[in-house]
């Protein structure tokens, strides 16, 4: 389920769009040109159907982001116990199998944070394009 913030983000946008259908058809109305009711649920649907999109992409990407952020919390846990499991051994050979295992993890979790920095970065920079969102042509530039 999208982030309350993020659901919040798409109602102003699809306002917004709204709104701009609604200043053409008035705009339409007292200057004679045709922009009829079809014309206008149509591009409104079409508005709608880009931000729906464009949300739905950054709420993917916010599972994900949650997914490997749980996925580096558990190796770092793993980490530690393999650390304290190395203290608390008195055979060295299980000390430095332990040690090694540790660095491993430690080598995982920062992947996973690259990772996880790489998502945020692409969901902060979609919900960039959702907030610029002002007229047909940045709807159209959201796919």
């Amino acid at each position: 389920m999208p982030e309350n913030s993020d659901m919040e983000e798409v109602k102003k946008k699809l306002d917004g769009l709204l709104g701009i259908v609604q200043q053409k058809k008035e705009e339409s109305q007292s200057s004679g040109t045709p922009w009829g009711w079809i014309t206008a649920a149509i591009a409104a649907i079409l508005a709608f159907v880009g931000l729906a999109f464009a949300a739905y992409d950054a709420w993917k990407k916010g599972r994900e982001l949650a997914k490997l952020k749980h996925e580096a919390d558990a190796m770092e846990e793993a980490r530690i116990q393999a650390e304290i499991a190395a203290k608390l051994t008195t055979e060295e050979q299980i000390q430095k199998s332990q040690l090694l295992v540790a660095e491993q993890f430690s080598k995982q979790v920062e992947q996973l944070k690259e990772q996880i920095r790489s998502i945020e970065q692409e969901r902060k920079d979609l919900h960039s394009k959702i907030d610029k969102v002002t007229s047909w042509v940045d709807v159209d530039n959201l796919k």
